[in-house]
């Protein structure tokens, strides 16, 4: 009967323990999913302010572009009426025989595809670009 006895208070003790063991797998696991959920939240914060920054760039870029082509239009706008005859003069008349000439200008049109720059780095790189273009079509009609 003695083992009888012994086995019991071992029995509770055993139980108590399992208790305690059950009672901290809850807390832990609690704290594990908090903790995801947590990780989830930073990590979805982290994503949104990565595409807030690359729209803020993005828009940077759109500005600088849309600048630069109000730029460009302004010069060729001024290219062109300072080029375009004022009144005709009656200094030397054309023959009547002869048809009038037409003065032809050549310009070169380069098409390319639209990509949004990836950075202003890129954005400053193609803006660049298209200044050495224009100047070169500059070039050739002088």
């Amino acid at each position: 009967m003695v083992k009888t006895m012994s086995t019991s208070p071992e029995l509770e003790e055993l139980r108590i323990r399992k208790a305690e063991l059950a009672e901290e797998s809850r807390a832990l696991e609690q704290k594990q999913k908090t903790l995801t959920e947590r990780t989830e939240v930073l990590e979805e914060k982290l994503a949104i302010r990565e595409l807030e920054n690359n729209n803020q760039n993005r828009r940077e870029s759109i500005k600088q572009l849309e600048s630069k082509i109000d730029e460009l239009d302004r010069h060729l706008t001024s290219a062109t009426t300072k080029s375009e005859p004022s009144a005709p003069t009656n200094e030397q008349p054309t023959e009547a025989n002869e048809p009038a000439q037409e003065e032809t200008i050549e310009t070169d049109v380069a098409v390319m595809p639209l990509e949004e720059p990836q950075t202003v780095e890129e954005a400053e790189n193609l803006a660049e670009e298209m200044k050495r273009h224009q100047e070169k079509k500059k070039r050739r009609l002088f």
